[in-house]
């Protein structure tokens, strides 16, 4: 998600406003996380963004359930360029520390084990790999020096683009 508001802050405009929507809390081991506290923290605290306002929608899905999402309103402060990528993942990282540390007084004695062995990986995740990297990867996409696709191979031999 550090990355995500990083790109957003470097396409956006000075003082632009973002709108993020996003699910309002999600259960991993029996145990709430609240999205939209996460992304704020991690937007305000890299100095991309500025918060504005929350505010929350509610809406029954088609299977009868209420659904909460929160929309967080930001002004881009433009910083991408004077702040260091890794500076935004210790950020990030440190949240994602924080929140599962936090997380340990309300998950269940089956799970203890778990979310302690998540807390001692959080240095160690990796990024999430860009679209056009993965393509390539699972695709074997073939690209020119101006990042154009001119072929890949895929179930029916080799294509041109």
């Amino acid at each position: 998600m550090a990355g995500t508001l990083r790109e957003l802050s470097r396409v956006g405009k000075d003082e632009a406003r973002v709108i993020l929507v996003v699910g309002h809390q999600s259960n991993v081991l029996g145990v709430p996380f609240y999205n939209a506290d996460i992304i704020e923290k991690i937007a305000i605290k890299t100095h991309l963004f500025d918060k504005v306002l929350r505010q929350k929608r509610e809406f029954k899905n088609k299977f009868g359930k209420i659904i909460r999402e929160d929309l967080i309103n930001l002004i881009n402060l433009k910083n991408e360029s004077k702040i260091d990528q890794k500076e935004i993942e210790t950020v990030a990282r440190k949240e994602a520390f924080d929140v599962l540390t936090g997380s340990l007084s309300s998950v269940s004695s089956k799970n203890r084990q778990l979310l302690e062995n998540a807390i001692g990986k959080v240095h160690d995740i990796g990024k999430t790999p860009f679209l056009e990297q993965m393509l390539m990867k699972t695709h074997n996409f073939s690209v020119s020096s101006d990042n154009t696709v001119i072929g890949w191979e895929g179930n029916g031999g080799l294509r041109r683009g």
